[in-house]
This record gives structure tokens, C-alpha cells and sequence, in this order.
């Protein structure tokens, strides 16, 4: 909830708060980091969420990744096309 609000507000240095969030352990945190990212659209933040995705492969659930998915789709689509057809091989 904090980073959707700052976010929604543009507090200054979100942009860093979001990209290290990306990392955080809980997979809630990176769903709204990932998010942020797609609405704030900040230099970096393609290859940041090509990271985390490469990062969350072994993850059980699907949720993270198709949250970064998104992401990556709203931020450079053209990066986003042969993750998203890998995707579709995904089991989940």
C-alpha cells in the first residue's frame, strides 16, 4: 500500500524506491513495485524488470511474473515480445 501511494503522489526518490523494491522478499511488494514502475515509466526500469524476472523464473506462482510481464509490456513493448512468447509456454 505504502509504494502505490507514493507512487500515486510522485513523492521524490520513488522511482529508486520502486526499482529496489523489485528485490524485496515479499512477492506482494514486488507485484507493486513492478506497478509503480509501469505507471512512472523511469530510465532503467526495463532492464530492472528483465532482472527481476529472470530473478523470479523458479517461482511457483505466476503472479510476479505476470505482474513484471505487464510491466515490461507498458515500458518497451518491443522487449517485452519474446518474454511474453516464452511465456506462453509456461506451465502457469
Amino acid at each position: 500500500a505504502a509504494l502505490r501511494g507514493m507512487t500515486a503522489a510522485k513523492v521524490p526518490g520513488v522511482e529508486k524506491r520502486l526499482l529496489a523494491a523489485l528485490a524485496h522478499a515479499d512477492v506482494m511488494v514486488r507485484v507493486a513495485a513492478a506497478q509503480g514502475l509501469a505507471t512512472l515509466k523511469p530510465a532503467g526500469a526495463a532492464a530492472a524488470l528483465g532482472q527481476a524476472l529472470d530473478a523470479a523464473a523458479g517461482d511457483a506462482g505466476y503472479t510476479l511474473r505476470a505482474a513484471l510481464l505487464s510491466a515490461l509490456a507498458a515500458i518497451d513493448g518491443a522487449a517485452a515480445a519474446p518474454r511474453l512468447t516464452a511465456a506462453l509456454a509456461d506451465r502457469d
